[in-house]
């Protein structure tokens, strides 16, 4: 397990340097890497990252060096980043709208590369579910 990204020293340290006037997301690689662990630890299934939560690579990248290999995508992008942080990743592409014209922008992305299950778990409306079996 590896730490990514380390910005600043400490929150307080950046806003008495920075001063700002917006909100600031503080994100601490160690925190969100052992949350992820325990979780894991203590759930018997198999558990998945909703990528809308947030999708900045450094989470996706600090949640897969704690071993998570399953997000939960809605869109290609989400699967795009999902990819550069795993390419190896099982992805879950719920998407309840039903936008069936995604389709040819999200098949090529559900191939993962080196060895997955084989899979991506889709939902294209709310009372429809297709299993596809990656090529």
């Amino acid at each position: 397990m590896q730490s990514q990204s380390v910005i600043w020293a400490s929150p307080v340290s950046h806003l008495v340097k920075s001063q700002p006037d917006h909100p600031v997301l503080f994100l601490s690689p160690s925190t969100l890497q052992a949350t992820a662990q325990a979780f894991q630890n203590g759930f018997p299934g198999l558990v998945t990252y909703a990528v809308k939560a947030n999708p900045h690579p450094t989470v996706l990248g600090n949640l897969v060096a704690a071993g998570l290999t399953a997000f939960d995508v809605a869109s290609p992008p989400e699967m795009q980043a999902v990819r550069a942080a795993c390419p190896t990743a099982e992805l879950h592409y719920n998407n309840p709208s039903g936008q069936r014209q995604r389709l040819p922008q999200v098949r090529p992305l559900t191939s993962p590369v080196g060895p997955s299950t084989g899979q991506t778990n889709w939902t294209n409306s709310a009372t429809s579910r297709e299993t596809v079996k990656s090529p």
